[in-house]
């Protein structure tokens, strides 16, 4: 048997270390004749397959806004803006629905220009998906619950205490208030 090529090891190498991460990204080439998605990528894709030319696999997913109100072009998606612009954009936020689940999830995007090291010219990039849903449901409850909170401070003080809004109606009171009335 043949010792392996550089090409060889630096491919194996490569695959291994995009298997090996959980966080889903995305490598493609500046002409868009080579993309690259990890495993982690693949499984939130409709088809479950990584092959194809980078059209047909970004076709195969349906990005959404971060507020699910509608659905991005494929001219929106963050990888598509990287190759056209050329330049790296941090925390900009996608909402993918989960192909298992149905359920939504929310994503924060970092894309990263890749330019070589000796022209400085652009030759692809790398997009990087973080799962930020679990952290902005603990974010909804936190906040339900200091605003649980206040209504439970509120009703324990020995006064009135309510709030208005800039035309003077009442929007928030204590139910020190509502025994007066």
């Amino acid at each position: 048997m043949s010792e392996p090529s550089i090409l060889q090891k630096s491919t194996k190498l490569r695959d291994a270390v995009l298997k090996i991460l959980n966080i889903p990204c995305y490598a493609i080439w500046k002409d868009e004749s080579v993309g690259i998605p990890n495993d982690a990528l693949i499984r939130l894709t409709r088809n479950q397959q990584g092959g194809g030319s980078p059209s047909e696999f970004l076709s195969s997913f349906e990005i959404w806004t971060e507020d699910f109100s509608q659905p991005l072009g494929m001219d929106d998606y963050p990888v598509v803006q990287l190759i056209r612009t050329e330049k790296s954009t941090a925390s900009r936020r996608v909402g993918l629905y989960d192909p298992k689940t149905g359920l939504p999830r929310l994503f924060d995007v970092n894309a990263e220009a890749i330019t070589d090291e000796v022209s400085g010219e652009f030759v692809g990039g790398i997009v990087v998906l973080k799962d930020v849903t679990e952290y902005m449901d603990r974010i909804a409850a936190q906040k339900d619950l200091n605003a649980q909170q206040f209504e439970d401070l509120g009703d324990l003080l020995p006064l009135m205490v309510w709030t208005t809004t800039p035309d003077g109606g009442i929007d928030w009171f204590n139910q020190r208030l509502v025994i007066i009335y």
